[in-house]
């Protein structure tokens, strides 16, 4: 059975190669833009389900390993930075105050087909 990864990122891959010999790793591309009024850990959660729901309907057979983390300042979500000018700015706001982040990690797998 066939394990994917749900990230192109590199971390994600170093750590996940700690536990597993041998993982396929995708990157989902979904569109990560928070619904108006959602909160840091529902868009965590949204977030990883989606990626992980993404990748199964091309991998039924495979287990999907997906995550996502959100930061959140002040009850302000703290998104991707755009340029380094954002980024800047971003760093700026959090320097000297309490940033929580929320990490939502799923394991998704279809069941076995019915009928």
């Amino acid at each position: 059975m066939d394990i994917i990864l749900a990230s192109e990122s590199k971390y994600k891959k170093k750590l996940l190669l700690r536990i597993l010999d041998e993982f396929n790793q995708i990157a989902p591309h979904i569109n990560e833009t928070p619904n108006p009024g959602e909160s840091a850990p529902d868009l965590a959660i949204r977030l990883a389900l989606q990626k992980g729901v993404t990748l199964l309907e091309n991998n039924s057979d495979s287990i999907i390993i997906s995550s996502d983390q959100v930061a959140e300042i002040n009850g302000e979500l703290i998104l991707k930075p755009s340029s380094k000018q954002q980024a800047t700015e971003q760093l700026k706001k959090q320097s000297g105050n309490k940033v929580i982040f929320y990490t939502c990690l799923c394991v998704t797998k279809f069941g076995p087909k019915k009928g």
